[in-house]
């Protein structure tokens, strides 16, 4: 059992039937094979729909925070990619531009200038 029984003397109940559960005649029996989200062992138990839940729960919303971290990581990169570009269109606007393979930015009309 993955969460333990609470009484070992009692049997599960089907909450659709309301006798004890008949197990592997049910459609809602299934096999979960995974790792346990609270504890980190290994599971591979037949069990009820309904009782494992929650434990699934629990799992889908750890991927949903690894998600979220991973979409604002990607956020914040975009923003610093787009504040780049901003501020390369600006320069080019005023006459200034990037040489290949080189940082630093070399203003065209002081070049013209000198000529």
């Amino acid at each position: 059992m993955i969460f333990g029984d609470k009484d070992k003397n009692k049997s599960d109940i089907c909450p659709f039937l309301n006798k004890p559960c008949i197990k592997n005649k049910c459609n809602l029996y299934v096999k979960i094979q995974g790792v346990n989200p609270q504890t980190g062992k290994d599971v591979d138990v037949w069990d009820c729909v309904f009782k494992i839940t929650p434990l699934i729960l629990i799992d889908h919303t750890k991927h949903l925070e690894n998600t979220r971290a991973c979409s604002e990581q990607l956020r914040n990169e975009m923003i610093k990619l787009n504040s780049n570009l901003i501020n390369a269109i600006v320069l080019l606007n005023k006459g200034y531009t990037f040489l290949p393979n080189q940082s630093h930015v070399i203003n065209i009309d002081n070049e013209n200038k000198n000529d």
